[in-house]
């Protein structure tokens, strides 16, 4: 497994988000990759900073897990209390959470999800 070092990160974080207006998303810009592993069978495992993790097959198939809330909000805390708080990277994590939070609504009302949110994938859920 290869870890990439928290000044890279940050700087890769800085980068990414000046060069996009969209809003912070998981897999989005701004969400760099913090560790990656290639197995002896050639699938490449990625993490991504929000906690997002794709799976990526030589045939070409591809799977990608969306962190809950709940699991964003206890990476951004971890990053805080590691001296981290202020860089762009917890920003960026502060960011995602109030705009998770904002666009998870459906999820406390007990609605069921719109295609939409479907296709971007679903918090906790595995996509394919």
């Amino acid at each position: 497994m290869q870890t990439f070092p928290p000044q890279a990160c940050a700087e890769a974080v800085r980068r990414r988000r000046a060069s996009s207006p969209a809003g912070p998303r998981p897999g989005g810009d701004g969400d760099v990759e913090v560790s990656r592993t290639v197995t002896p069978l050639g699938v490449l495992a990625r993490e991504l900073l929000s906690g997002r993790r794709e799976v990526h097959h030589p045939e070409g198939t591809r799977a990608f897990r969306n962190p809950t809330l709940q699991e964003l909000r206890g990476r951004t805390e971890t990053r805080r209390q590691a001296g981290e708080g202020g860089t762009p990277m917890v920003r960026f994590l502060e960011e995602l959470v109030a705009a998770y939070a904002h666009s998870a609504d459906w999820l406390a009302a007990g609605t069921p999800p719109t295609p939409p949110a479907k296709a971007a994938g679903l918090p906790g859920h595995w996509g394919v």
